[in-house]
């Protein structure tokens, strides 16, 4: 099997992310025609539950919070509430993972 000559660039701009409040404010508080790019979130990754790595991926980062939870528990470093809004993003991440798991499946585009 031969190399190809190319390798095709990444996209960055193919999603863009919001924050939903400062969407809708945008979109619904008259303000007219928006500026997407202002209001898009410049360090947001999307990782799409269809994409054939997305379940691993995304368990491995709610594994990774789970981890350093595990740890900062043992260390007493760590407040209940702190503990609370990780666990709960861990656990988040690792629903999607779990729908992940269960949708159809393509390589990422």
């Amino acid at each position: 099997m031969s190399k190809p000559d190319v390798v095709p660039m990444i996209d960055h701009h193919k999603y863009i992310v919001f924050k939903r409040e400062e969407f809708e404010n945008r979109l619904l508080g008259g303000e007219g025609a928006p500026d997407w790019h202002s209001l898009s979130i410049g360090d947001a990754v999307v990782i799409r539950q269809q994409d054939v790595f997305a379940a691993a991926g995304l368990y491995a980062y709610a594994n990774a919070i789970h981890a350093v939870l595990d740890i900062a528990d043992e260390l007493g470093s760590i407040d209940e509430e702190q503990a609370g809004r990780l666990k709960a993003i861990a656990d988040y991440f690792a629903n999607h993972a779990e729908e992940a798991s269960k949708a159809q499946r393509k390589l990422p585009d």
